[in-house]
Formats: C-alpha cells, structure tokens, sequence
C-alpha cells in the first residue's frame, strides 16, 4: 500500500499503559509471546496494582524479596477508534482523566528486578489545521502552518498523469515533466534548478498514473522564490522542435536502462496484460514507438491542457506566515489565466476479467521471479481501506503470512505484497522469489495455499490488531516533516480529495476481521489475477506454462524481502518511504538531468563580470525529493555507468555554470577553462543535502574539551606509526626525523596511555537537577544524571527517540579494543526479563517495522542508539530503551551472537575502500597512544574473539550509567510532560559508576607525506588529503571552517575543487562529481577534516597536482568577496534545509548538538556566526589550516596508482611522477590541544 492509518490517540491505550507500568519489569518470561506480547508476570509477584477512579497512581503493597509488576491487558493494543472527522482537529484525543494509573516500587536495574516508574502520560498536541483557500482563476491552495522546523515544502500538484494520455501519445506527461525544469519563464535551460541550489534549496518533480507534482524545500526566507518559480512553471514553458528532440532522446536512453532490468520488465508485461483497455496498463514513461513520435506541438498542446490553475493543487507546509505567504501566493498567481475549456476527464473503465492470464518471460541469469498481480478497489471504494490492512497483514516481515508461509518454509528467499491506492481499481501484487531448490510453480502453490487460507478463514484479532498498528505507523512516518507532510495531502487530493489524508486513518481503524475475509474472497480469486513467470533461460528446471521470447543480456532481479518492494513497477520508479517502506507508483529518480546546452553555455569564456546575488546560473534540473528527506538513499549506478568512458560533467543539483557564475567560481584568472562536455541526462537525481556542506557536519563522537598539553602521555619512541602486518595502509613517506617502527611490535595492539584528564574548553555540562525551556527545546538533567531533551513538532503523531552513551570506542581499555562494538551489539540482545525475540514481538505489535525499531550502534566515542513510534507509543518505547539501558542481558549466548556480529561488522567495513582510506588517515594523524587511534580490524577481531563475558560486563559497568547517557525525544507532545514522563521512566536506574574523563586527542608527533592503501579494484581509486584543525563546533573558527570547506569543494555551484576535477577529467568514470567530498569529525576538541576525491588509476598524479595546485592558490588569495557572498547565501539554507527536514533528522542533529554543548536554537546561533563572519578572519584561517605541506595524503588503488605518487625528503621535496609539491623539510605539525 502507498498511505495507510490513524493521527489520533486511543484513549482506553494510554490510561492501560498507564495503569499497567508496561515492559518493566520483564520477569519469569513464558516461552513464548502471548499474542504478540510479553508475559510479565513474575512468579514472585502477586497482585496487580489496581486501578483507581481517579488519575493518580495506586501503588501495590511489595515486599523485600519481590517487586510488583503490571500485566498489560489484551485490550491495551485493542482501543475504540477516536471518531474524527474528514479533516483533523486542533488536538488529539486524549486519555479520559478518570482513565487509571499506576506506581509501584522499584528495585535496582543491577540487581535484575527492572525498573518501575510511576508513568506519566503524555498527550499528542495534535497535527495542526490545514486551511484550503482558492484564487478566481481555480487554484486550490492547502496551507499547514507549524514553526517547529525550520524549513518550508511548497508543493504544486497537477491532476495529470499517464491516465490522461491518449493512445498513440503515451509518454507526454513524463516528457512534459522533464521540459518543465528546462526553459521556464526568464530562466534559459539550467537555470531554474541552479537558482534553487544556490539559495540552499532541494527540488524535484515526478510523474505518476494519476498526478504531475513539482516541489521546493528552502529555507523559509526562500520561500518567494520557490513560489516564483511554480508560478512560471505553471505557463511559462517553451517548447521547441529541438528541445523535444533532445528529450525524446533522453527517455529512448531511458528505455534502454530497463532492457537490463528484468524485474521492471516483467512488472511492466503484467500490468500491461492486467489492463487491456485502462490507460493504467500503459508504462508512465510511454510506449518507445509513441515516444520516438512525439512533436514539439504534441507536448505544447498537452502543456495547455492541463496546466493550468484550475487543474492544480499548490500545497505549503512548514515555518511560514499564513497571511503573509497567501499574499506572495496572489502576488505571483492570481493573474495566470485558467483554461479557456474545461479540463478533460478519463471516463475509460477496464472490464471485468473472467479469467486469469499468465505471462513468461526467460531471461539469461540464474535469479527466477514470481509475480502475481490481482485486481484491486480503488481509494473511492468501500474495499480499499481493508485491503491496505491486508497489504499490512502479508508484509510484517517477523510474523507476515509471507514470511511464516513462503520464507519460513524456505520455499522462497523472498516475497513481498503491494497494493496500489489510486483513483481508479489498481492492483494488489504478491512478488516472491523461490529459494535454492524451489521452482516458480512450488513458490505459485505455496501462494494459492496462503491466499486460500486467507478465503477460508477469519484471521486472529492478535493478527488483525498488528497489522492495523503496523498500517497506522506506516500511514504518520509518511508524514514526518513538511515534505513528507505536503507529499501525503497532494498525493491524496490528486486521487480524491486532501481531507480524505485525514479520513484515511479512521476507515483503516473500522477495519474488521470480516472485511479482511470479505476482499479475500471478492479479489483474491484466480479469474481476477495475472501471473508472471521470470524464468531463466539457463536453468534446467521445467518452466511454467506459455513461454515468451526471451529479452537481451540483463542483470538479476533483487530479491524481494517481506517489509521492502522492489522498486519496478511497470516502468515506474517508486518513492520508498524511508520509515514503512510504501512506495507511491510514479516517482522517478531519472528526473534529474544536465542538459547539453546548459554545459556547453557553463564552458563560455567567463566574463570580466562577477555574478551578483541575483545572477543566473547553469543548473541540473532537479534534486531527487526521496534523498531530500532521508540521507540513506544511493546514487544510481547504472545511470552513471551509462556514459562510462566519458568524464563526468556537473551533478544533478547543479554542478554547472553559466558564464557569470563560472567567473565567481574561478576568482583566479589562471584557472583553465571547462573540458568538453559529455550528456549526463541518466546521471540520478542527486540532493543538495547529500553532499557534507555545512557546519553541522561534524558528526560521530562530538567534544568540546580539550586536553592540557601537558597531561598528554608521549607515545614510547618505538611504538610511533607502528604499522600491523594486518593493515592495508602503508606509511611510504614520514617526516625527517620520525623514528621508525619497530619491526617485532608489528602484530600486537597499540598500546595507548590510560585516558589523559580532560580539560573543559568549553561549556561545561549543565548541573544535575537544571533545565531549560526554550521554543520548542526543553532540556531538564535528571537527578540521576540523565539528560533528556524534548524537541516539540506537531505535523504528525510520530515519536523520534535517539540517544548517546558516552561509551564508545575512544573509552576502551587499551589492551582490549572492540569492547565498544561488543557491547553494542550486546545491548540489542534483549533485556534480564525479555529476549529479543520477545521484544521486537512487542515492538512489532506497535506497528514498527524493524528499521524503526530499538537499535545500539557503536561509534567513536559513543554508543548511539535510535528508534520510532506513534505518539500514543511514547511511554511503553521509552519503557523498552529502559530497560534494555538498565538491565541488558549480557548473557553467554548473547555474548557469543554480539561477538560475531561485531566480528562481521569489521568485516564488512574493511571491504570498504572508503573505511580503509579513513582509518588509514587517522592513524597517520593520531598518535597510537591516543584514545582514538582506530585499531587494525583483524587484530580487533582477534581481541573480540578472545573477550570474556566478565570482559562486556565490566566495560559495561564502568561507562554505561545516566550520567553518561542523553536522550532527545522528539514528537508531537508537550515537552515538559515528556520530561517528566521520562523522568518516570528512568528515576530508578541508579549507577554508582564513576563519570569517566572524556579522552582527549593525541596527535600524532610526526607527519606521513603520503600513505598507501593497496587496493584490487582499480576503480575504487582514490586520493585523500586531510589533517587535524584546531577546532570544534563550539568554537568561534569552525564557522570558519564551514564556509572555507563549501567554498573548496561543497558549493553545488562555485566549488574550485570539484569544478577544475570536472574540468581536467580525472574523475573514476563509475562516479559522479557528487562522489568528491569532504568530511568533518569532531574527535576530542579538534576536527578531523579530510577531503575524498574518487580518480582514475592513471589519472592519480594529475589528481594529487590539482588538489595541491588549487589548495596553494587557495591559501595565497583565499576567498574573494564573491565567494564569501555565495557561499553564506548556500549556507544560510543548507544547513536548516539539511539538518531539520525532518524528526528523525532533527532528533540526531539537536543529539550531536547537545554533546557540543550547543542548546536551544543551536542553528539559528550557527547561522548568525556564518552570516556575522568577516573576510578577513576566514582567509586568516584558510592560510593557517589548508596548507598542503601541511596535511597528509593517502592513496588508494593499485601498485601502478600508488607509485605514481612518491615523496621526497630533501628541501624542495617535489612528488615524483609531477604530482603535487610536499614540503617535507618543515617540521611535524604540532596540533595544540589547549
């Protein structure tokens, strides 16, 4: 399904939760999970605590040798649906105030009683009021207004999609679409999305069946720009006979990127067999032959007709004036005409089916692939609602019907179900992959047997509660943060109506038993289905009935898996929701394109003008929307390997120029001009935000303190850059001077000094018992040490819970690394008093999918953890990250299954050619004495494998404590009853645990001019140059460092480094420029900061040239006015647009924050340092900090990359082979830690 469930609270859960001290304790567990949830009575305990008339708790009597507990009952996760109406109210239900609660006494988490807070509840504000006003001209406009984050989504939705195509014309909504971010208004082609970055901004558009859309995300004193700009959009595209030519000749590129993707091509025969006469059957991309046919008068005529504002839906979410932006609205779109004739309307309907189709296809790989696509209700029918449940009810990926039915039995290895909510019927399709063994006819039975059963009979009210949690959850992450939020009503106004966004989840709460067994009988039936066979051409296996002829040389298709979708739909690129995992048919990542014309007019000569801030600049045309909103998604790697042996040209989000900006760009007239360009059209649609730009990059073990210089325990003079026989990295180069290694101390550990005293630099942590409230910021220490931090947002009921524990590798003992990792993974392995398996049950039964629930990861120097839920949740998540805080198992089989994970997981990034070039820079930069010096992997695994449980155990007991621990709590509630929720929560986790001294950096006390990572794949090529800045992100100059870094290589315009890469074509061919980036790591009071530039193995030398040619001219002129200009102007929106888009982002940004000692409104500060930064002071420190005689290189590839590259010793110390100068005569770099 694409949307599902519910924004309100039921009130008969929370006065349960709050009756019943859910979760804690877990004692004397059953063997299994009573419907889903955990038995916790203890055979010690035996009363409950009764339930009183009013809210007060009512403790239960306990005694020295047991502790009361609460048993949650069934009903608590089966409440009577809150009635709302079509559009939401100002506030959420509430729990009753006669609704009881309870407290009970509590017992040491280490002695293994749990905890048992008396809860708090807490009630969600509620999503604010969407307000629908409309200009004469028949725009409709939904505004959300909600401060909370500081950006604005300006989303414009055109009810036109591939239904509207006449036969013989499919393909125009999508080429339209395309054209659309070409020559609008006053912008030449470029221009438009490079006037959108430049501001800081994300954009991009899709197509669907059913809709059009183009949005904005900027930051919100950008936001008559983005307004601008739809309002040219909307009449103001040309099209030209050339134009088209060249977009037709694009999508024919398109076309011939899915020959080698053999799941899409099967999904587009199904579909297209499944609608003989709805234009639902056609691909929303077009039929090659009507593509190839399109005119310049075709697109210009389907231009005319629908986009108009009496066919759009312009929809404005996030931190704007209502009044104030209705104005700008008017300003920009009142005066554009409507249509002169009324909208056409599709009336086509397909047939009833009478009996079932199949369809085979063969192709060359081994992977085979089933497909069963069934006819479906569409929004408007009563049907639809129960079979978005029934999605809900086959995907659970712990205790699916595919995953007991199909995986489980491992008849399949993988399978998963989507169902398409649309205008008109859609489908619902079953995807499976059959495991080694199976054929595609045992996988077909195996479906019959599981859909029969689902006709057959009524599914368990246990079941029927998860998957209308799971289907709610889905439906309120699909709205976290003002895109999401714009995304989920303009989708929903597209196919009906925007109020129904907010009936949807009250027809999915009416949901019974009964309608489940109803749709099963009425749709899933064999006469109302096709079935697709991707069968493969090689294998001896029978195949299944109507062969095909097979397609050309094609990759195998992924396999399915119970909570994903394969992202292939008929040759539609879904949006996959980064939460639930629903995609929306029709949103493309091959959006984004760099037009020829747009590089040829960035390869002009520049002219003796400076652009001036409202000059014009050469742009790719959009910014993917899915990586605008989650910073997980990847590149598209066929589409970049599709001109594999030309260089790369600019990225997506406008990596070109015209004239003007090239000459802000180069201030330096000797820079040469750009290459000959090559089309990029396929290159995937990219994000501003993907790239590390601003001053809240500094992410992973965040500090602010800083050592005395004094208190620094020197390396023993044989151990310094000792190198492990394990490690890749190879020191080729040192300083004179620098002792060498000792052969015989090769193999074993660093040994590292006990952790130095650290020595407050900077803000001190805030006392024991203070708080602070401050706009939607609360922050309150807890008696026992805790902090917790509440962050206010309203747009949807979703909880984001994201923590540190100041536990992380930098606090290991020095002769046992890899406790940090173990650890970790050891807290993820259940509690005393439940097993994992027993809480991710509960968990599951919460609606969460398993990317939201309860997950540690190790870090440098903390152990983060992070997870998800609906606001009405709150309490009983809480309770679980409690819990597995205060009494993690920490058994031997636990220890054992968190030994080997760790093992795995260094594996894993020792595979990984980036890993290896970091952890080979550090190592060069720190000195193996310091708390941060990153161990071999091998040797680390060989430590884990040798740790005892007493080992975990004592690491734990020593630094996982409240006092070492913060939390950040972000969501629709009132701050301060969170607070005191959490304080209920965890009052009783008590640790006599001594705080331990935050480590503080030891550099290095010589430099190595270049180290060598050996590398097989002469395509992971690469060179790195980094060093340590006296710095962090609490200090005065990191400000400085941000601007400095995006001038250099970040600006998605003007950046010198990845232009003049561009330029000299050294880029590796698989990689976009988007590759080329610089990274912030805030280690112990100072920054790591390094730059990684992806090459071809013979183009190393010229790399490592540019690099240093361009950071000497950089530090002999630094920043022109211009620059400083256009980069505050990038900044001044990246940095909200990139670090508060979202909950989850937000939580994680206002966490790394908060460990900086950063409160409050921590971006509005950053931002007023960035704009209040003078020239002067930023070219100071670009002359103190990016000498390249002063950093240390690394270079990854083959022997034939590395030699390339071979520093000298002697005075001038040139590079051999014509690479870059290093001046190795200078003395080591001395970073001061005071």
């Amino acid at each position: 399904m694409i949307f599902c469930s519910s924004p309100y609270f039921r009130p008969t859960l929370l006065a349960l939760l709050a009756a019943c001290n859910f979760l804690l304790p877990f004692a004397a567990l059953g063997q299994e999970p009573l419907d889903g949830k955990l038995p916790l009575d203890p055979p010690t305990s035996t009363t409950a605590p009764k339930p009183s008339s009013t809210s007060s708790a009512s403790a239960s009597s306990t005694t020295a040798a047991s502790a009361t507990t609460a048993r949650p009952a069934s009903s608590a996760v089966i409440s009577a649906p809150a009635s709302t109406s079509s559009a939401p109210s100002g506030s959420s239900t509430s729990a009753s105030s006669s609704a009881p609660s309870a407290s009970s006494t509590t017992a040491n988490p280490a002695s293994g009683s749990g905890l048992m807070p008396s809860i708090t509840q807490v009630k969600a504000k509620g999503p604010p009021q969407p307000k629908e006003y409309s200009l004469p001209n028949g725009l409709r406009i939904i505004l959300v207004e909600e401060h909370s984050l500081p950006v604005v989504s300006c989303l414009v939705w055109y009810k036109v999609g591939a239904r509207n195509e006449r036969p013989g014309g499919t393909g125009l909504s999508h080429m339209v679409e395309h054209m659309a971010f070409d020559e609008v208004g006053t912008f030449r082609k470029g221009e438009l999305g490079a006037t959108i970055v430049r501001n800081g901004g994300q954009f991009n558009g899709f197509t669907s069946d059913d809709f059009t859309a183009f949005f904005e995300t900027v930051h919100p004193a950008k936001l008559d720009l983005a307004l601008k700009i739809e309002a040219m959009r909307m009449r103001s595209v040309r099209f030209t006979k050339s134009a088209v030519q060249a977009e037709v000749a694009n999508l024919k590129r398109e076309f011939e990127e899915e020959k080698n993707d053999p799941a899409a091509m099967l999904a587009s025969e199904v579909r297209c067999v499944s609608f003989l006469h709805h234009p639902y059957g056609s691909p929303t991309r077009g039929w090659l032959p009507d593509v190839e046919g399109l005119t310049a008068e075709d697109a210009k005529g389907f231009y005319d007709r629908f986009y108009v504002p009496n066919n759009a839906t312009l929809v404005l979410v996030g931190d704007f004036n209502s009044a104030n932006a209705l104005a700008s609205i008017k300003k920009y779109f009142a005066a554009l005409p409507r249509s002169a004739t009324p909208v056409p309307t599709i009336r086509a309907k397909e047939p009833e089916q009478r009996a079932e189709r199949r369809v085979l296809m063969k192709y060359p790989g081994k992977t085979e692939l089933l497909q069963v696509s069934y006819h479906a209700p569409s929004i408007a029918e009563q049907d639809s609602a129960p079979m978005a449940v029934l999605e809900k009810l086959l995907n659970a990926s712990i205790s699916g019907r595919l995953k007991t039915k199909l995986m489980e039995p491992k008849i399949c290895s993988g399978a998963n179900s989507q169902f398409e909510l649309k205008h008109d019927p859609g489908l619902i399709t079953i995807t499976a992959t059959p495991a080694a063994g199976q054929t595609l006819q045992k996988a077909l039975d195996a479906i019959d047997g599981l859909v029969a059963q689902l006709r057959s009979q009524p599914i368990s009210d246990a079941e029927l509660r998860r998957a209308k949690n799971q289907a709610e959850y889905a439906c309120f992450s699909e709205r976290d943060g003002p895109y999401r939020t714009g995304f989920y009503i303009g989708y929903f106004d597209s196919i009906s109506s925007w109020k129904n966004a907010y009936a949807w989840p009250e027809r999915l709460r009416t949901v019974s038993s009964a309608d489940i067994l109803r749709v099963a009988r009425l749709h899933l039936v064999p006469e109302n289905r096709v079935v697709g066979f991707l069968s493969s051409s090689t294998a001896s296996k029978p195949a299944p009935q109507q062969p095909a002829s097979p397609p050309s040389k094609q990759a195998a298709p992924k396999t399915p898996q119970a909570d994903t979708h394969i992202d292939k739909n008929h040759g539609h690129t879904p949006i996959s929701f980064e939460a639930s995992k629903q995609t929306v048919v029709g949103y493309k990542k091959d959006d984004s394109a760099t037009s020829p014309e747009a590089i040829l007019l960035a390869q002009k000569p520049a002219s003796a003008k400076a652009p001036t801030p409202g000059s014009k600049v050469e742009s790719a045309k959009t910014s993917d929307a899915k990586k605008s909103e989650s910073a997980k998604s990847s590149d598209s790697k066929d589409a970049k390997k599709a001109d594999a042996k030309k260089p790369d040209t600019k990225k997506a989000d406008s990596k070109t120029a015209d004239s003007k900006a090239t000459e802000a760009k180069k201030p330096d007239a000797s820079k040469p001009d750009a290459s000959k360009p090559t089309d990029t059209r396929k290159t995937d649609a990219k994000t501003v935000d993907s790239k590390k730009t601003d001053a809240a990059k500094a992410v992973d073990s965040k500090k602010t303190d800083a050592p005395k210089a004094a208190e620094v325990k020197k390396p023993d003079a044989t151990k310094p850059g000792e190198q492990k026989k394990s490690e890749p990295a190879k020191t080729t180069a040192t300083t004179p001077g620098a002792k060498p290694p000792t052969p015989s101390a090769a193999a074993n550990t660093p040994a590292r000094s006990a952790l130095p005293t650290q020595v407050k630099s900077g803000v001190p942590r805030p006392p024991v018992g203070s708080s602070l409230h401050t706009g939607h910021y609360t922050r309150k220490v807890l008696r026992n040490g805790l902090t917790v931090i509440a962050f206010e947002s309203r747009l949807c009921p979703i909880v984001q819970i994201t923590g540190a524990i100041r536990a992380g590798e930098a606090y290991e003992p020095p002769a046992k690394p890899g406790l940090a990792m173990v650890l970790a993974n050891a807290l993820n392995y259940g509690t005393q008093h439940a097993t994992r398996a027993q809480l991710q049950s509960v968990q599951e039964d919460l609606g969460l999918p398993p990317q939201a629930m309860l997950k540690f990861e190790p870090g440098v120097e903390q152990i983060t953890f992070q997870t998800r839920c609906l606001a009405k949740d709150m309490v009983q998540q809480l309770g679980i990250v409690a819990e597995s805080l205060a009494s993690p198992a920490l058994a031997d089989a636990e220890m054992e299954k968190a030994k080997q994970d760790a093992i795995a997981g260094l594996r894993r990034s020792d595979e990984t050619v980036a890993a290896r070039v970091n952890r080979a820079l550090m190592r060069s930069l720190l000195a193996t004495n310091s708390p941060h010096f990153p161990t071999d992997p091998s040797q680390k695994a060989k430590v884990i494998e040798s740790l005892k449980q007493s080992d975990i155990k004592d690491y734990y007991t020593s630094t996982v404590s409240p006092a070492s621990t913060m939390i950040v709590i972000a969501g629709d509630f009132d701050g301060e009853q969170a607070i005191k929720s959490a304080e209920s929560i965890f009052e009783n986790w008590q640790s006599n645990t001594r705080l331990a001294a935050e480590p503080s950096v030891v550099p290095s006390p010589r430099r190595s001019l270049k180290v060598s990572v050996p590398t097989k794949d002469r395509s992971q090529t690469m060179v790195c140059i980094g060093k340590l800045v006296k710095t962090s992100p609490s200090d005065r100059d990191f400000c400085n460092l941000a601007i400095a870094d995006c001038a250099l290589t970040n600006h998605p315009i003007f950046s010198r480094l990845v232009q003049r890469d561009t330029d000299e074509a050294v880029l590796a061919t698989s990689l976009s420029t988007e590759d080329i980036n610089s990274r912030f790591q805030s280690i112990g009071g100072l920054t790591s900061w390094s730059l990684i530039v992806p090459t071809e193995p013979e183009a190393v030398a010229r790399e490592v040239n540019t690099i240093n040619t361009e950071l000497k001219a950089f530090v002999a002129k630094g920043m022109t006015p211009v620059e400083i200009q256009e980069v505050k102007r990038y900044l001044s929106g990246v940095i909200c647009v990139r670090y508060m888009p979202n909950l989850s982002t937000a939580a994680k940004s206002v966490l790394d924050a908060a460990l900086e000692r950063a409160e409050g409104d921590f971006v509005g500060e950053l931002l007023l340092r960035i704009s209040n930064a003078d020239s002067e002071s930023i070219n100071r420190f670009i002359r103190n900090v990016f000498r390249p005689d002063q950093s240390t290189l690394v270079v990854a590839g083959d022997k034939q990359a590395i030699k390339q590259v071979q520093p000298k010793t002697d005075t001038d110390s040139k590079v051999r082979a014509g690479a870059a100068e290093a001046r190795a005569d200078d003395q080591p770099e001395t970073v001061s830690p005071q």
